[in-house]
């Protein structure tokens, strides 16, 4: 049976990639609005997924309106046929010094969260309390989800940006940092699968590979042929996320291989630009 799909925040990263992994599959049909532009008749759709994101939740204590997640569940809260998506981060776990494997259930509100992590567990929690159907919700704590775009907030934009302009990638932290990093292809695939599968709950949504910052550069440089990484002592903000619930769903190959390689490659590209 064809699942109506509509995807919020269609001019995110994120979402462009979903709506292109997404279209080659017959039993999902997508239509697509920005995060000011949902359609009236919103019960007409089996699955919102919500990609549209307020930055101000980066660098500002929680408010309501910054809330885009909250905003979709009030309206979609009255029709019972419609299952919410939501992604959340990683960095609802904590920032750690120490290399730590998180399960969904693993936040401890004690430990040093950051603004932005904070911020995202109320999301999380407030769509819980609007719609209390726990059956319709499915959240996706994302890693460190990342593709070949240059500039941004994310690490890995970073980097590609420092390389491309002065053909160096400076890190704040030191180069032996063990971080979750997932292809935004896969990362679409994943998301893909839950949805296909009617999957509820709260899902870590991440490779589960020990990868450390340097490899990874590594393997932009030698796409890129050219290029050296600058490093600090600093150690902190380690993690791998535990997929063991996504693996239920998934048979994707999400090796170091498969992530190193999709690396070069990215490197390659950021050569040709």
């Amino acid at each position: 049976m064809t699942k109506n799909i509509l995807v919020v925040g269609k001019n995110s990263i994120l979402a462009k990639n979903f709506i292109e992994t997404t279209n080659k599959n017959q039993f999902l049909t997508l239509h697509s609005c920005s995060h000011n532009d949902l359609p009236n008749e919103i019960q007409n759709y089996d699955v919102v997924i919500n990609f549209s994101f307020n930055p101000m939740l980066y660098i500002d204590e929680y408010q309501e309106e910054y809330d885009q997640d909250l905003k979709i569940a009030r309206l979609v809260k009255e029709h019972k046929n419609i299952k919410l998506v939501i992604l959340s981060s990683r960095q609802v776990y904590g920032i750690h010094e120490e290399l730590n494997i998180f399960k969904e259930s693993d936040i401890d509100l004690n430990s040093k969260i950051t603004t932005y992590g904070l911020n995202k567990i109320k999301c999380e929690n407030n769509v819980k309390n609007c719609i209390d159907d726990n059956s319709r919700i499915l959240i996706c704590r994302s890693s460190n989800i990342f593709g070949n775009n240059v500039g941004g907030r994310n690490f890995v934009g970073i980097a590609l940006y420092s390389l491309l302009t002065s053909n160096v990638i400076k890190l704040n932290l030191n180069k032996k940092v063990v971080k979750d990093f997932l292809p935004i292809d896969i990362h679409s695939k994943i998301l893909e699968c839950l949805i296909s599968n009617s999957a509820f709950g709260t899902y870590n949504v991440g490779s589960g590979v020990n990868i450390n910052l340097g490899e990874l550069c590594e393997q932009f440089i030698k796409g890129f042929k050219s290029g050296m990484i600058e490093d600090k002592t600093f150690i902190n903000d380690q993690f791998i996320l535990d997929i063991s619930k996504i693996r239920q769903y998934i048979d994707l190959d999400i090796s170091s291989k498969k992530i190193l390689s999709y690396a070069y490659n990215i490197g390659i590209n950021l050569g040709e630009k």
